[in-house]
């Protein structure tokens, strides 16, 4: 049975985030191949993956780089646009880069399999959505910035990179090596 998957922050081709987080790599190069070989070691081909965000960093000339990594990546990748995402296009990140699905709006909602929702969030507004075709489907909540308070649940987030909040806030699913240690989180079948 498929798996699904949740990561955020990678941040592939970007070389000033291993100053900024303090990520143990000499060049982005480098980061790049294990961050690759880390996802790889645990989705398979036909699974999901849900990424909160920041999947690369750089304009058109880092394009190219960015198709070659989404095409060594194994699953289908839905991307919930970041800070750094909205550098490509819609049409880059489907067509070209092959994101599976790029989720940019306000709000979002994307149903995988039977079961599971994913409620793309960009504030507390967002928190008290219902609709009545939900019922018996387990609701996931996924925001790139983390929600101050957030009451719902499961919620996972990305942004901060290797600061902590506290518990009450969900799960941030960074790549950091203290949250997550650059392994996609298993968060269910489908």
């Amino acid at each position: 049975m498929p798996n699904l998957f949740i990561i955020s922050d990678t941040h592939f081709c970007h070389f000033n985030i291993i100053r900024y987080t303090g990520r143990n790599f000499s060049t982005y190069e480098e980061m790049n191949e294990y961050m690759i070989e880390k996802w790889n070691s645990v989705v398979n081909k036909e699974d999901i993956v849900l990424h909160a965000g920041d999947f690369g960093f750089g304009r058109t000339a880092t394009l190219n780089r960015l198709i070659d990594i989404r095409a060594r990546l194994n699953g289908a990748i839905n991307l919930f646009r970041g800070s750094h995402d909205r550098i490509h296009s819609r049409r880059q990140w489907l067509e070209f880069i092959k994101i599976d699905k790029y989720i940019e709006k306000h709000l979002e909602c994307v149903e995988i399999g039977k079961k599971i929702i994913i409620v793309y969030l960009k504030d507390e507004s967002c928190l008290n959505l219902q609709i009545d075709d939900w019922q018996n489907k387990e609701i996931i909540y996924v925001s790139h910035r983390p929600i101050k308070d957030q009451k719902a649940g499961p919620y996972y987030y990305g942004h901060i990179h290797e600061k902590v909040l506290p518990e009450h806030f969900g799960t941030n699913v960074c790549v950091e090596q203290k949250h997550i240690d650059y392994i996609p989180m298993k968060i269910g079948e489908f």
